[in-house]
């Protein structure tokens, strides 16, 4: 009885100090930084060296916009596109600008907003299964009902103008990020951890749900699709939690072009392609990402990585892809797993503690055993009186 007893005491010690690190002691801030830290460290020491090959990035710098003879509008976006896919590429992913997210037909009439839309609207149009519009939310975790922007004045519609022609969660996908993720203090930072799939309430219609995938997710489909590979994409949207991104290095790690290598400066306001040879070699049968790539603005949504330097959202949203096409992310459980794997570990350590203890107190009364009888044996039995030795 008594040992039992005290193994109850074990067990209810193991188990609340578990749940008392799961969900007090974790949520501390310093404990928070510091696990934070491990993690980057270990992934600093064992971080996957050469990216994958399939990925190539497109980096919209800062002397880009200011070069006159680039008009960095929606039709040179649209143009830019269609050239890399009429080189080879397989998928283009369009990190827009953020002021393109919204119609802006509230200020001024569609017969003039629908000419500066209809590139873009064209190219998804003719092109929908090798295009991906990325739409920025903040983190899901955030809301009980995550929303997502609906980009209806890029998408075409049928003849009455109702319906779209191409589903929107078929040619958006969505990437989260908060601007904490320029410092992050926890593990939870959209700098570190993302979903690949999501439950929105659309813009337009609140009480609608619609289903819809990451940007790099959504990517990865459809270059299995172009290049006929094996479909891991299927499995993957049925992840529902987050998951950890791998990264591979620092920033400019995955290879990447310079606008100004693929469009000779002009007037049209278009993407004249300098050398379609050239620019076939470098991008075919590859996902090609297109985005900004400096500066501390919401265009290029900068994170700070695991390396410690900042880090624009078009590699980030690499570096995702790239952990998903090579399957080396690490899934992070729900929090009712982590509760009963937490509780099992305690269950282990308490019956293993208790079992230690039993053990060492049954060999230290074993030795007292063996000594009481050693010293009984060296004991001489009492002479009988009268006898003579």
């Amino acid at each position: 009885m008594w040992r039992k007893s005290r193994q109850i005491k074990f067990l209810s010690l193991g188990i609340g100090c578990g749940v008392f690190y799961n969900f007090i002691f974790s949520q501390i801030p310093l404990v928070q930084k510091l696990e934070l830290q491990l993690q980057d460290t270990l992934l600093r020491l064992h971080h996957p060296k050469p990216p994958p090959q399939e990925i190539i990035l497109v980096k919209i710098q800062s002397k880009d916009l200011a070069n006159q003879q680039l008009s960095l509008g929606r039709m040179f976006y649209a143009d830019l596109a269609k050239n890399l896919l009429e080189a080879g590429a397989s998928v283009v992913v369009l990190n827009l600008r953020n002021d393109w997210r919204e119609a802006s037909g509230f200020e001024y009439p569609i017969n003039i907003t629908e000419p500066i839309n209809r590139p873009l609207k064209n190219l998804v149009q003719n092109h929908g299964g090798q295009i991906v519009l990325v739409t920025r939310i903040n983190s899901i975790d955030n809301y009980k009902k995550p929303r997502i922007l609906i980009y209806n004045h890029l998408l075409p519609f049928d003849s009455e103008q109702l319906r779209p022609l191409i589903n929107p969660e078929t040619i958006q996908g969505f990437f989260e990020y908060e601007p904490e993720a320029e410092l992050p203090i926890n593990l939870s930072s959209t700098a570190r951890r993302t979903h690949l799939v999501g439950q929105f309430f659309v813009s337009e219609e609140i009480n609608k749900v619609k289903t819809f995938k990451s940007a790099a997710l959504l990517a990865l489909e459809k270059f299995e699709q172009q290049e006929q590979k094996v479909y891991l994409s299927s499995r993957l949207a049925k992840i529902s939690t987050q998951v950890e991104i791998n990264f591979w290095g620092k920033a400019g790690t995955f290879p990447s072009l310079e606008l100004t290598s693929i469009c000779q400066p002009n007037k049209e306001q278009k993407c004249l392609v300098a050398s379609p040879v050239k620019l076939s070699q470098k991008v075919r049968h590859k996902v090609v990402f297109i985005g900004f790539a400096e500066g501390n603005n919401i265009h290029t949504m900068p994170m700070l990585s695991p390396f410690g330097d900042s880090m624009g959202g078009v590699e980030i949203q690499a570096n995702l892809m790239a952990s998903l096409m090579t399957d080396s992310f690490l899934q992070i459980p729900p929090q009712w797993l982590e509760l009963i794997i937490v509780i099992f570990g305690a269950v282990l350590i308490s019956s293993g503690v208790y079992k230690y203890q039993d053990l060492r107190l049954s060999r230290k009364a074993e030795g007292r055993r063996q000594k009481a009888e050693g010293n009984s044996d060296s004991c001489p039995l009492p002479r009988p009186k009268g006898v003579r030795v």
